[in-house]
């Protein structure tokens, strides 16, 4: 996770510059600490579900790029290409709720528990109502997303 970390941060990489990449390595990072856990609770990592480290790995990545609507502005300003400045906000925030509703949807899928369907539709329009929220803060989407995984 640290490799991970330095390669997303410092030179000569840094690749948090590069859109969407930046946040499939956050993916990642989720994936190699989940399947940390999973060795530390006594499990082989052989083990480790494959369709979960993709999901983690693609599906909370993508979703990921909400981060980037925090400093649109500033990151223009310094030439970072965020999905925001790329692509603009408008269509940045549609991806990043399109993205949202794909992870939600594959973890329904993974999890394969019908009970869970209307849990997963409520903490799916908590979150999205706070990626969609004016003006914009990070604080609602952090509590929607640790809502859903602590549920």
């Amino acid at each position: 996770a640290t490799i991970v970390y330095e390669a997303y941060s410092r030179p000569p990489l840094r690749l948090k510059r590069v859109p969407v990449l930046a946040k499939l390595l956050i993916g990642l990072n989720s994936a190699l600490l989940a399947l940390a856990g999973f060795a530390i609770a006594g499990s082989p990592v052989a083990a480790f579900p494959r369709p979960w480290a993709v999901y983690l790995v693609v599906c909370v990545g993508l979703a990921a790029n909400f981060v980037d609507f925090k400093d649109v502005a500033g990151d223009r300003s310094a030439g970072i290409r965020t999905l925001p400045v790329w692509w603009g906000e408008s269509r940045a925030r549609a991806f990043v709720i399109a993205a949202t509703v794909l992870a939600y949807a594959v973890a329904g899928l993974l999890l394969g528990s019908l009970w869970l369907v209307p849990v997963n539709l409520v903490l799916l329009v908590i979150h999205v109502r706070a990626l969609m929220r004016q003006p914009w803060s990070e604080a609602p989407v952090f509590r929607a997303h640790l809502l859903s995984v602590g549920s």
